[in-house]
């Protein structure tokens, strides 16, 4: 479980806490396979600068489906808890076609079929990425980083995969930014 507090500014201009709870929009992808794969979405935006209604602002989270890409001109809060691999990369690996497309719909990414890991993707984002707790791989086209609990990645819209390659469930936190991709290709 993941608690979240919201604050806000009451009438009289003073800061106060809004919401204190444990976030309810926690989307399990893979639920049939591994139910501990879970996407806890903190917080949703769809404009740049975002609008902040001081007195009272519903969750934007609540009762929708977040999508693993930000909306564009808007950002996400999420916290993703990575099961240990071996549970579930072979039964991934032998997805039929089907099962692959109701996998991409369900975490909103088309994944790279063609990559050395099944759950190579990229997002339109800017991504900064923190474990929080665990261990876990960042595996790119050309390499892979083992990272530990502090360790920062900055994500930017390439091609990429997670592998928890350990016994026990790295936890990690992410911001993300809609982004313009530029080539940089001459």
């Amino acid at each position: 479980m993941v608690r979240r507090i919201i604050t806000s500014t009451n009438q009289q201009g003073k800061s106060y806490i809004m919401e204190d709870s444990t976030v309810s929009n926690v989307q399990i992808p893979l639920a049939n396979i591994d139910s501990n794969l879970k996407f806890h979405n903190l917080w949703v935006t769809n404009e740049m600068p975002v609008k902040i209604n001081l007195q009272r602002e519903e969750d934007p989270t609540k009762d929708v489906y977040v999508s693993t890409s930000p909306q564009k001109n808007g950002s996400m809060f999420r916290i993703v808890d990575y099961p240990p691999e071996h549970k579930l990369i072979d039964t991934v690996r032998n997805f039929s076609k089907e099962e692959l497309e109701k996998f991409e719909k369900q975490v909103g990414v088309k994944l790279d079929y063609e990559a050395n890991h099944p759950f190579m993707h990229s997002t339109k984002s800017i991504d900064f990425g923190i474990v929080l707790s665990g261990e876990i791989y960042l595996i790119l086209d050309e390499e892979e980083v083992f990272l530990k609990a502090g360790d920062v990645v900055i994500q930017r819209g390439t091609n990429h995969s997670w592998a928890n390659r350990s016994d026990n469930i790295c936890q990690m936190a992410y911001v993300l930014l809609d982004a313009e991709l530029i080539s940089n290709k001459h």
